[in-house]
């Protein structure tokens, strides 16, 4: 999992492909032909601005989803 972190620090850049960015990784993590399916999936998400995100910290205690769901 560290070398894939890694892999997909170095490769991925905005703008890039995301084909391109995992066809890199995954010739990088399996150089030679395997004997089974290399299935890797990307997806770029949208950046949220600050004022539409809210934070609530809450007490590791069930009897407060209630209140948290409301």
């Amino acid at each position: 999992m560290a070398t894939l972190a890694s892999l997909l620090t170095r490769a991925s850049a905005p703008g890039r492909p995301l084909q391109d960015t995992g066809r890199q990784i995954v010739s990088e993590l399996a150089p030679r032909p395997l004997s089974d399916d290399v299935t890797l999936l990307l997806a770029r998400t949208r950046v949220i601005a600050r004022d539409d995100c809210a934070t609530w910290r809450l007490e590791a205690d069930p009897a407060v989803v209630a209140d948290a769901r409301t």
